[in-house]
């Protein structure tokens, strides 16, 4: 396995605790102020004028995937002419299972709003700035890597377009992660110890706390090649924040014995808001906000 698991080279179908990074193991151990409110703005159709996610990726076994950091969190948001599909139709519905899940994005037109669009939710705070008109869908606003501590939880953000000088209050709220996971060997640290979890085709449960919230839960199992590495195929199923989950047999047996895993637990918690303060949106619209929290762990397949 020691040998198997050095070929990994991580690829992500899809790109933590309350108040805590969970932990990972070795084997031993006077401004122009826009009201949100939808009860003052009803945008015609649902039409969706951009997206803004802010995500935080703990990779327990970071040499594991040939990553340099344990921690990636960032903001990133992407304006654009008005549509009327949503940025997270690829996801599944609570109580589904997918095989084969990949992110989809829907074509757009961008719109810049300025080089830089500060984000402050009490003791946090950044900025993003522009990176140019940026083609497929990628985003076009990007604060860069952020500080793990410069996070804070379960807190309303505003956003400041400084060129216009444009203040969106309670754009939106931050997200949390996990206090523990389990099994808990998915989360050795050392190369040697990782993809120890035995995840059967028969049926595979997690369970995780804190729970108990309104957040969509995702659990995406990738399987890889334990010779070549590369990735042979993911289910992923969703699901409320109960604090267990159960992939069926229906969909675990899709996946080949013997190959090695990724195990992505994320929690995702959505919302909106309105926005109109430019001409190129003909009338108001909606932004699209997506909080992302991820934990990827190791295992194999039997």
């Amino acid at each position: 396995m020691k040998q198997i698991f050095l070929l990994l080279s991580m690829i992500f179908y899809i790109s933590c605790g309350s108040d805590h990074i969970i932990g990972v193991f070795n084997e031993t151990d006077g401004k122009d102020t826009y009201d949100t409110g939808e009860e003052n703005i009803l945008p015609p159709d649902d039409a969706v004028g951009g997206y803004l996610k802010y995500s935080l990726t703990q990779t327990a076994c970071p040499a594991c995937f040939n990553e340099s950091d344990e921690l990636d969190v960032r903001m990133q948001a992407l304006f654009h002419l008005p549509i009327s599909s949503s940025w997270l139709s690829y996801l599944p519905e609570r109580g589904d299972c997918v095989a084969n899940l990949i992110e989809t994005k829907p074509s757009v037109n961008q719109v810049s709003v300025g080089y830089k669009i500060d984000f402050n939710g009490g003791w946090s705070s950044g900025y993003m700035t522009e990176q140019g008109i940026v083609s497929n869908g990628n985003f076009n606003y990007s604060s860069g890597y952020l500080a793990e501590a410069n996070y804070n939880r379960d807190t309303w953000h505003d956003l400041y377009l400084a060129d216009h000088e444009i203040l969106v209050e309670d754009a939106f709220q931050s997200s949390h992660g996990f206090d523990y996971i389990e099994p808990y060997e998915m989360l050795w640290v050392d190369p040697s110890y990782a993809f120890a979890v035995t995840l059967f085709r028969s049926g595979m449960s997690f369970a995780w706390g804190p729970s108990g919230s309104d957040s969509d839960f995702l659990i995406m199992i990738v399987a890889y090649d334990p010779y070549s590495g590369n990735p042979i195929g993911n289910i992923a199923c969703m699901g409320g924040d109960t604090g267990f989950m159960l992939i069926p047999e229906e969909y675990a047996s899709k996946l080949p014995s013997g190959s090695l895993a990724s195990i992505h637990l994320q929690r995702h918690d959505y919302g909106r808001f309105a926005f109109d303060r430019f001409s190129q949106y003909q009338h108001p619209t909606w932004i699209e906000t997506h909080m992302f929290w991820e934990v990827i762990g190791t295992g194999h397949i039997e």
